[in-house]
């Protein structure tokens, strides 16, 4: 065979390679809204994990009300009001409050559940928020007999098409840059905890992106 014909052959092939790695590189990017809001299906736990916000709260209340677990811990918040005027009696209710991000949400609630010898825990929270939760906890609860199961609210959300909302789209930017930063600083750095500079960082990144993706 001639060595131009076996060079174009090697050409060709390299080509169709990279045409394949493009391809699922772009069907990942596409997939992203989807991906980050996969959610398992509930079913019957020892207690509730609510990270603190009205969608959520409202979500754990009817999994409460459904007979699914009958303890809710909530994250985040100073008083129960939330879930009580929803239904759900004060005594049913621990509060882990103080957290100021998703990584320090699970560290607060870590030691409830241990205390308590909870062996699983339908955790509540948003969407696009599932991903870097169900890390989060994972990572947090490694080598540990806790079974987690992770749960959407209600909060609406628009994952096949992501791209052509803002809303959408700042969520799916904002949390595929926290989940790779929290597998870099807490995954690979072992950082126990989110310092304040980080939590500072944070803040400037989410106004910056707000303002690219909204102008």
């Amino acid at each position: 065979m001639p060595i131009r014909e076996i060079r174009a052959k090697k050409v060709f092939a390299l080509i169709g390679i990279y045409l394949l790695i493009a391809y699922a590189l772009f069907r990942s990017w596409v997939n992203l809204g989807t991906w980050l809001a996969k959610t398992d299906e509930s079913r019957a736990s020892d207690v509730i994990v609510c990270l603190s916000d009205i969608e959520r709260i409202k979500k754990a209340a009817n999994l409460y009300h459904n007979g699914l677990a009958p303890q809710i811990i909530l994250t985040a918040e100073k008083e129960k009001k939330g879930l009580t005027d929803l239904g759900v009696p004060e005594e049913r209710i621990t509060l882990a409050p103080g957290p100021l991000t998703t990584y320090q949400e699970v560290l607060a609630v870590a030691p409830i559940l241990r205390e308590k010898g909870y062996r699983s825990a339908l955790v509540v929270t948003d969407p696009y928020h599932l991903q870097r939760v169900r890390w989060t906890f994972r990572h947090v609860f490694k080598n540990q007999p806790i079974n987690m199961i992770f749960v959407a609210s209600d909060m609406p959300w628009k994952g096949e098409g992501w791209w052509r909302y803002k809303e959408e789209k700042l969520r799916v930017y904002s949390e595929v840059s926290k989940l790779a930063w929290y597998w870099l600083a807490h995954g690979l750095l072992r950082m126990p905890d989110d310092p304040p500079w980080s939590i500072e960082l944070k803040h400037r990144y989410e106004a910056w992106l707000k303002t690219w993706v909204n102008g």
